[in-house]
């Protein structure tokens, strides 16, 4: 598992990148494109199948999406909060496996080991929050 600097060298790396998630998004036949950050912010020993195992903590930021998308999160958006459309995301369980598996795809080239992650912390940039209220204030502007 990674240690502490290993840890600091990788999250060096991982900040000067964006990287992308494609997956399903509502809908069994919809893809949806992500744009994402993240930054390991540590480990912890955990439970899965009776037996523990290390996992890596992750902290994700979703900074961009595909306009499909946002045009959905909008609609909700008329409804909810930033902090909704965060939990709607995050509670949505084939859209997060999926998000989780593309980001233990990209840890496990820094391991030699199999690698678990465990999402810690979860949000929409406010860059992209930004766009679907602008989003939102033109699908409503007749309302």
């Amino acid at each position: 598992m990674y240690t502490e600097n290993s840890q600091r060298d990788i999250n060096r790396f991982l900040s000067k990148r964006t990287f992308e998630h494609d997956g399903y998004f509502l809908f069994e036949d919809s893809n949806a494109h992500f744009k994402f950050k993240i930054n390991l912010s540590g480990t912890k020993k955990m439970i899965s199948v009776g037996e523990y195992y290390d996992y890596v903590i992750v902290d994700a930021t979703i900074v961009d999406a595909d306009e499909r998308v946002k045009q959905i999160l909008a609609i909700f958006g008329k409804m909810w909060d930033k902090k909704k459309i965060e939990n709607f995301l995050f509670k949505d369980y084939r859209w997060k496996n999926g998000f989780i598996r593309t980001i233990t795809e990209l840890l496990e080239y820094f391991s030699d080991d199999n690698v678990r992650v465990h999402m810690n912390y979860f949000q929409i940039s406010d860059e992209l929050y930004n766009e679907i209220e602008s989003l939102k204030k033109t699908l409503y502007e007749k309302d």
